[in-house]
C-alpha cells in the first residue's frame, strides 16, 4: 500500500506541477503579448510622424479642381462657373442660366490667396474662405 500511495503522491505533485507550469507559461506570454504590442505602438508613432511629413508627388492632376455652382468673389460678385486650379492658379469659365439655357460669359484669371475647403451635401466641395485677385475677360462668343 505505501508504494501505491507514494506513486499516488507522486503522481498528485506531478499534476500540481504541471498545471503551475502551464500556469506560469500562459502568464510569461500574455505578457510577451503586451510588451510587444507596447514596442510596436511607440515605435509606429514617429513613422506616423515621418510620414505626415513628407510631401506627396506633385503630379498634373490636381484634387482642387471642382464645379462650384456659386463662386463669391472678393467684390461680392455672385457668379456661377467651373473652376480649376493649378499651383495656385484659378481659371473659371463664367457662365449664366441652367443646363440647357447656359450662356457663356468669360473666364476670370487670377491667384487664389487662401484655399479652405469643407465637404456638402453631395460631396462637393466649397471654399470657405477664398480669395482671388483675379481679372474678368468678356466673351466674344456664344457657347
Amino acid at each position: 500500500m505505501t508504494t501505491q500511495r507514494a506513486a499516488s503522491a507522486a503522481f498528485v505533485l506531478r499534476e500540481r506541477f504541471e498545471r503551475r507550469l502551464i500556469r506560469a507559461c500562459q502568464a510569461v506570454l500574455v505578457g510577451a503579448i503586451f510588451v510587444v504590442g507596447a514596442l510596436v505602438a511607440i515605435l509606429a508613432l514617429p513613422v506616423l510622424w515621418l510620414l505626415d511629413k513628407i510631401k506627396p508627388a506633385k503630379t498634373d492632376r490636381n484634387p482642387l479642381i471642382e464645379d462650384w455652382e456659386a463662386l463669391q468673389l472678393p467684390d461680392h460678385l455672385l457668379i456661377k462657373g467651373t473652376v480649376s486650379c493649378h499651383e495656385g492658379q484659378v481659371h473659371i469659365r463664367l457662365h449664366e442660366g441652367g443646363a440647357n439655357t447656359r450662356r457663356y460669359l468669360g473666364t476670370a484669371t487670377g491667384t487664389i490667396r487662401m484655399h479652405e475647403f469643407y465637404a456638402v451635401a453631395g460631396g462637393i466641395k466649397k471654399p470657405r474662405d477664398l480669395s482671388i485677385d483675379y481679372t474678368i475677360e468678356p466673351a466674344d462668343h456664344a457657347e
